[in-house]
């Protein structure tokens, strides 16, 4: 996404009463036109009925969003995924079949796509973790908890391995009912832990999830925590809340978790998601919803040695909601964009891009697009559930001034 340039004649004194201009002088100028100006929507894929609370979107630092969520082809009983460029697989009724998953989350991973949710089939209702993997040529799985404890709610996942060999999953050792929807489950979240683990064998039939171990014990998130491989690296930079603050960790295969880097501009966050810059600086981008309705939007810009910015202000609490941000680095304009849903005046999407340090870069953007879930992607783009429809979306949010 870009500008293009046009010299075109300057007319003498002319006046143009339609663009309420008028110039004058003789010589040439240039206009700048955008080849995908904000608000230019592509419909992607229709499908049924998805509420809010159960529809996530994940990514691979910001390439490729998926948004995924229970199948209601399947009665539920299964989940289903969307790229941009349509169902992520061709059955209706494609992962987790049988086994009623909930809050799934989807990411492509070695040419094909690895999936993680919380299934709640007995005994386990209140939830177990569960990873499936689907490629072209090989398929593999992990049955859910054989012992039920708490419960699981909140999954994500994310490639560790360069070659996506092995991916890190998180979670929240929670019942699923106590964080079902990221709106109602907010004032009344209490602490839990949050728990990682590898997965081996991501792409191969022979799969096997690790030891898991404890990240926070006081993760009062509402939603899955963020998570994003380090460009070129064999580590994966997670954001979630912890306590009252932010906290960032950078994991290997080994998950030694050394020492978290807080965020403290982003305190009262409920919570999280982030991107890591593609220009070999080390920066990450944190965005964080803060508080209960009505919420705020802030980011704050750093590297997990040097620390993060003091933190800016996206969207302030106002007399509706402001939740589900997303960031993503957009390499060819240095940068970042922030997007996130308001409820002000009905549900719709915003976003805001930002520069290198996290300062604010032109006005906010509105992509005219009335959507309850979406994702920023590292093209620029927007991908978007739109309920009216029923319809996931590509919307352009313009280019960078």
């Amino acid at each position: 996404m870009g500008r293009s340039r046009t010299a075109r004649p300057l007319l003498a004194a002319a006046s143009l009463a339609s663009a309420a201009c008028t110039f004058t002088g003789l010589g040439n100028y240039d206009v700048a036109t955008c080849s995908t100006p904000t608000g230019l929507i592509t419909t992607v894929q229709q499908v049924g009925a998805v509420s809010s609370s159960e529809l996530t979107f994940a990514s691979s630092n910001g390439a490729s969003p998926i948004g995924a969520f229970p199948s209601q082809s399947g009665g539920g009983s299964c989940a289903q995924a969307v790229d941009g460029s349509g169902y992520v697989e061709s059955s209706s009724c494609t992962f987790f079949v049988g086994l009623a998953p909930e809050q799934p989350w989807v990411i492509p991973l070695g040419g094909g796509h690895a999936a993680v949710a919380a299934t709640t089939t007995a005994p386990c209702t209140e939830g177990a973790i569960a990873f499936q993997y689907i490629g072209q040529s090989v398929g593999g799985s992990t049955p859910p908890a054989a012992t039920c404890g708490a419960g699981a709610a909140l999954p994500s996942v994310a490639a560790l391995a360069v070659d996506g060999s092995t991916a890190l999953v998180t979670w929240y050792d929670t019942a699923y009912s106590t964080r079902s929807d990221p709106i109602q489950s907010c004032a009344g979240a209490k602490p839990a832990p949050l728990m990682a683990a590898v997965v081996n064998g991501a792409t191969s039939s022979n799969v096997s999830l690790g030891m898991p171990v404890t990240l926070t014990s006081a993760g009062t998130s509402v939603r899955p925590a963020a998570m994003a491989q380090v460009p070129g690296q064999p580590q994966v930079a997670v954001a979630a809340p912890d306590g009252n603050d932010v906290s960032v960790w950078m994991l290997d295969s080994s998950l030694s978790t050394g020492n978290a880097t807080t965020v403290p501009a982003l305190a009262g966050a409920y919570a999280a998601s982030l991107a890591a810059a593609t220009d070999g600086s080390g920066r990450i981008a944190v965005v964080a919803e803060i508080g209960c309705t009505p919420q705020s939007i802030a980011l704050a810009v750093g590297t997990v040695s040097g620390g993060f910015s003091g933190g800016t202000v996206v969207a302030p609490a106002g007399s509706s909601a402001a939740v589900q941000p997303t960031v993503a680095w957009v390499a060819s304009e240095n940068g970042w964009i922030v997007a996130w849903i308001s409820a002000e005046g009905g549900a719709h999407a915003l976003a805001q891009r930002f520069d290198a340090d996290g300062d604010a870069v032109g006005g906010r953007i509105d992509p005219s697009t009335p959507a309850t879930g979406a994702s920023v992607a590292a093209d620029g783009s927007l991908f978007a559930y739109v309920p009216a429809s029923n319809s996931f979306v590509s919307a352009s949010l313009g280019c960078a001034e």
